[in-house]
């Protein structure tokens, strides 16, 4: 067999052979040989410290799975293993979330291709033969308790992202191992529509600014409410991202997605005005009717305070009081955090113009959002 560039991978003689992971010359040589495990070293101490009832069990997975991360890409064969460690540590009251970080990380790795479910990491110009993915060789049934985490309303956050992670890796990977099947892409198309839907309806429940602000119950209760609404829409939006082709998210996911663009997490709502700017393209009457408000509202705070963010706000109305002038006129609670954009990521920024860029080229709008649309372009 010959290896890829610095040793990281074997390159496989069939379809039907495996990627063997090696260290790389870079670990390797930061490492004592004593250290220098190789893959079938750490999956037969997982394997055995998986069977075990020591109990220093945990202690040695937690040591085999941390070293397993120094390995550029993994086999779908070990899948299995991973989504059985999974359901040992992730026990109520007990959980181990480090050690939980790690094995989700490692199950996203293996369920994609090459790292975490880009790219594969040797070339196909050489006549190098495709290694088996995941999808051509694993049963999906064994990752029931991991799919049932996306579609549970119960799970925390952590346990959800993860999900959506793995799933969007398989879903990513299967386009390239068997483009015409779409089963994946299906499960995970219906995943996030329904995320999103159940998000949609939680924030249409929410209490509006003003009701119930003085008792405290109330205030905490939406505060966590809020954070566990856009921590689910990102995870589903940011999945949808890696592992839908672009036709399904104009078509399925683009529509509900204009619900994040004013999230309070700035990584939400850049997730959401990305895919919102697939429908600006290919329905542009529908981006005009669901973003024309948030357009006006969002140059209105501009032309009040100079900024499009909360933190620019903030060093804008310092510096006006350093030099003595007066500050610029602050918007209206409900206006500045429900009824506008977040633009405090650089590329919602991007993906606003881009979406405005093609509502403004198909020339669909009335007169007024129109020329909101052209405003927000126009530097």
């Amino acid at each position: 067999m010959q290896n890829t560039v610095g040793g990281a991978m074997a390159a496989p003689s069939s379809k039907n052979d495996e990627l063997v992971p090696n260290l790389n010359n870079y670990v390797r040589a930061r490492l004592s040989k004593s250290e220098v495990l190789t893959f079938t070293d750490c999956a037969r101490a997982l394997a055995e410290a998986l069977n075990s009832t020591d109990g220093s069990a945990r202690e040695i997975m937690a040591k085999v799975l941390n070293r397993m991360t120094l390995f550029g890409s993994l086999p779908p064969s070990i899948l299995p293993m991973l989504v059985s460690v999974r359901v040992k540590v992730d026990l109520p009251k007990t959980a181990d979330r480090k050690l939980l970080r790690v094995v989700n990380y490692l199950i996203q790795l293996a369920a994609g291709e090459g790292s975490a479910g880009t790219v594969v990491p040797f070339s196909t110009l050489v006549g190098q033969t495709l290694p088996p993915s995941a999808t051509d060789i694993f049963d999906y049934n064994a990752l029931d308790p991991i799919w049932a985490d996306v579609k549970s309303e119960t799970v925390t956050h952590y346990q959800r992202a993860a999900a959506f992670r793995a799933l969007a890796a398989l879903a990513r990977s299967s386009l390239s191992s068997d483009p015409d099947d779409l089963t994946l892409v299906s499960h995970l198309m219906a995943a996030v529509a329904t995320t999103l839907d159940r998000c949609d309806a939680a924030r249409r429940r929410k209490l509006p600014f003003g009701i119930g602000g003085g008792s405290k119950k109330v205030r905490e209760q939406d505060r966590r409410q809020t954070l566990e609404r856009v921590a689910a829409q990102r995870a589903a939006l940011s999945a949808s991202r890696i592992g839908l082709p672009n036709f399904v998210l104009s078509s399925k996911i683009a529509p509900r997605a204009f619900g994040g663009v004013n999230s309070p997490d700035p990584a939400c709502a850049r997730h959401a005005l990305a895919v919102a700017a697939l429908a600006a393209r290919d329905m542009p009457g529908m981006y005009v009717e669901q973003m024309g408000q948030f357009v006006i509202n969002t140059l209105e705070i501009y032309h009040k305070t100079g900024s499009l963010g909360g933190a620019e706000q903030a060093a804008a109305m310092a510096a006006a009081a350093a030099e003595g002038m007066p500050a610029p006129l602050r918007p209206t609670k409900e206006l500045y955090q429900e009824k506008s954009l977040n633009l405090s990521d650089d590329w919602a920024r991007l993906y606003l113009a881009r979406g405005c860029g093609a509502v403004v080229h198909a020339g669909v709008g009335e007169q007024k959002r129109g020329v909101s649309f052209v405003s927000s372009v126009d530097p």
